[in-house]
């Protein structure tokens, strides 16, 4: 019974694809937050079914009034600033759909749409969308340089002159609290006794009230982030070429994170440690893939060579490149540049996504297995179980790179399912020895 249900997992996996054969070209120009990574957006979930029938009811209601026609018009007109920064963008689809600062509902759900239409990701609409809580519509035509001629006046006319040159407005009202160290009774202050109007005041109060400049990844920020991120993977700084397709499993929701998997691993690391995470990952694919035999050598206390062991077997072979890959993992949670933060699974599997080292199809048989690994939906005696056959057998005779969707299966596990007391070997290649 067993050796039948291992014969029709194995064929399963055999007859995948792992690599997607269509590649796709990105222009940035204009849309930096083009989405060609997220299947369904982590922000359309609804957790019952009034809330599903609701959204999607609302959908086709709004998408009648923000149609193909305006949609073309997007694309064509709005440049890569209308973008960057949280406020143009709304300012001018409010503009466009001739919507009042009141019609929250109207606004958020023509963003969905512009989602919906891959012109934006889900980092990029989440700014919008919070942004949209605090402010629907920014006006700052009002400041003027010249209008601050006095002395004590200077970090408003530095504000208006930045609002004069582009700059997006949280980057903005973030460099103008930082003047006064964020202290909220030094900005009250200051405010007070300016020249500035009542609207104005209260603007600038709103947002330091608001925490605008505590926004963990502005649209600026992550407009940055993601050119650093192109360049590593293409020296053309635009990612071109790169074979995958929307991922479904990429931007849904999980519990732990929150938020979706992208969505978690752009707010949380940097460029280059998603760089780094995704390099674990591509080098046990390497090894994987090209490892035909190991040489262990022995050396005595005078750093003399007195014995080698060569080892052939297909079996040991990838059972190393295994145990180095957990012992990598493991380095990164005391690696300096990760400020003791303790990457998930779910990280390094959405760091190598974001770099397209594993693709749509890999992720998706992935987590077909997710009721054999997810704690919440299995018992660990019947995970071991399946477990013990896959790393006996099935990644020896599975070629790569199908063995690769066994071994994240069973680190996964591990991961998952790994009792507290009991001890961890991962730094080392040699411990915990199975």
């Amino acid at each position: 019974m067993m050796t039948k249900q291992l014969t029709t997992f194995l064929f399963i996996l055999i007859s995948l694809g792992f690599l997607s054969e269509r590649a796709w070209c990105i222009d940035y120009k204009n849309t930096p937050f083009l989405n060609k990574l997220e299947g369904k957006s982590v922000h359309f979930y609804r957790k019952t079914f009034f809330g599903r029938w609701n959204f999607n009811r609302r959908i086709e209601k709004f998408s009648k009034e923000l149609d193909d026609k305006k949609l073309e018009f997007i694309k064509k007109t709005f440049i890569k600033n209308d973008y960057i920064c949280e406020e143009k963008l709304l300012t001018k689809l409010n503009k466009l759909m001739e919507i009042t600062d009141r019609q929250y509902i109207r606004r958020t759900y023509y963003l969905y749409i512009i989602r919906i239409n891959n012109l934006i990701d889900d980092v990029a609409l989440g700014n919008y969308l919070n942004f949209n809580k605090v402010f629907p519509s920014v006006n700052l035509s009002s400041f003027n340089p010249k209008r601050f001629t006095q002395k004590n006046e200077k970090p408003l006319r530095i504000f208006s002159l930045r609002s004069k040159s582009k700059q997006c407005f949280i980057e903005n009202t973030t460099s103008f609290f930082g003047e006064f160290k964020f202290n909220k009774k030094r900005i009250k202050t200051f405010l007070k006794n300016s020249s500035l109007k009542k609207f104005e005041k209260k603007l600038l109060l709103r947002a330091f009230k608001k925490d605008l400049y505590k926004f963990q990844l502005s649209n600026k920020k992550y407009e940055e982030k993601l050119r650093t991120i192109r360049s590593k993977i293409s020296p053309d700084n635009t990612g071109t070429a790169i074979d995958w397709q929307k991922s479904n499993i990429i931007s849904r929701p999980v519990d732990e994170l929150k938020t979706s998997p992208r969505v978690n691993l752009l707010k949380k690391y940097n460029a280059f440690q998603i760089a780094i995470m995704n390099k674990v990952i591509k080098n046990f694919q390497q090894r994987a893939e090209m490892a035909s035999w190991l040489n262990i050598q022995i050396f005595d206390t005078n750093n003399n060579l007195f014995e080698e062991i060569k080892i052939e077997s297909p079996t040991e072979v990838y059972r190393f490149c295994i145990k180095l890959f957990r012992k990598e993992m493991s380095e990164i949670k005391i690696n300096q540049l990760f400020n003791n933060t303790v990457p998930s699974f779910h990280d390094f599997l959405a760091a190598s996504y974001e770099m397209g080292t594993i693709n749509h199809d890999f992720l998706e048989e992935l987590y077909k297995i997710e009721d054999l690994w997810n704690p919440k939906r299995t018992k660990w005696e019947k995970v071991k179980v399946w477990a013990s056959i896959t790393s006996q057998i099935a990644s020896v005779f599975t070629p790569p790179p199908y063995n690769y969707l066994i071994s994240f299966g069973l680190i996964a596990i591990e991961y998952y399912n790994r009792k507290t007391e009991t001890a961890s070997y991962e730094h080392s290649i040699f411990g915990d020895i199975k």
